[in-house]
């Protein structure tokens, strides 16, 4: 099972192989519907690699703690040039 998530989960390239994410990464992603972002996992560098979801940012293992999304909301994701982790999956619920 999933642990009880909807279904509706996003996560960092290579993080559900166990591999790290890469350097210079940059992208977006648009929530379709709404409802609270949970993190399941979330391991970054805290300097320089960063998950903004709204107005917030974050790095290092503190993810989005159910934070509120709602339609059209980005979530966007940058790596700097050196240092990757596991990265992280964030589910919609």
């Amino acid at each position: 099972t999933d642990g009880g998530h909807s279904g509706t989960c996003i996560h960092s390239r290579n993080h559900m192989s166990g591999d790290s994410y890469e350097n210079s990464e940059h992208c977006t992603a648009t929530v379709h519907g709404s409802g609270t972002l949970h993190t399941v996992a979330f391991s970054t560098e805290s300097c320089c690699d960063h998950l903004h979801v709204g107005g917030n940012s974050y790095s290092g293992s503190s993810g989005p703690s159910d934070q509120s999304v709602s339609d059209g909301d980005e979530i966007t994701w940058s790596t700097d040039g050196s240092v990757t982790r596991t990265g992280w999956e964030l589910c919609l619920r």
